[in-house]
């Protein structure tokens, strides 16, 4: 433990000298605000899960108060009971196979974004002539103002190469 938080205070002393920054610095815990495409994958996400959560409850509502009625009211029907417990069934099993093309759409969308980072971090190293690109949440502590930081010139060439991400899903 001893070794590892000087290896980490020996790589932030390092970030800080005035010759450049040989380690920089990225914050990408903000990225569901500040990058274009992910936000708007989120408000995709959430219309589409609150569409198709709409929709189900509008198909199954209506078959479940037909089932309890037949309960209660008629319950020698036994085979009407079943043809809409199998419905409400079938249409259960739908919809949680729509949510798992979604969020496998969204997976993939965020890979996208996943990638053009990775592609923007290296490009940032190469430019700066840093040995690393750090999350901040790997550092210890990084010295406010410290020219290591470049989140901002991340999120500005992230949101110019990709200002959006697609689900690649039909409407």
């Amino acid at each position: 433990m001893t070794r590892w938080l000087a290896l980490c205070l020996l790589l932030l002393s390092a970030a800080t000298k005035a010759d450049g920054a040989r380690v920089l610095v990225v914050d990408l815990g903000e990225a569901y605000t500040r990058s274009t495409a992910l936000a708007g994958l989120l408000r995709e996400v959430d219309k589409r899960l609150g569409a198709a959560v709409a929709q189900h409850r509008a198909e199954t509502e209506p078959l479940r108060e037909q089932l309890d009625a037949l309960r209660k009211s008629a319950p020698e029907q036994r085979g009407e009971q079943l043809r809409l417990a199998r419905r409400i069934s079938a249409l259960e099993a739908s919809a949680l196979a729509a949510e798992e093309r979604l969020a496998l759409a969204n997976q993939q969308a965020i890979e996208q974004v996943n990638e053009a980072i990775t592609r923007i971090k290296q490009a940032l190293a190469k430019e700066h002539q840093a040995l690393a690109v750090l999350d901040i949440n790997d550092t210890l502590w990084v010295k406010p103002g410290c020219t290591c930081l470049v989140t901002d010139e991340l999120y500005a060439r992230l949101n110019e190469v990709l200002p959006v991400v697609s689900l690649g899903l039909p409407e």
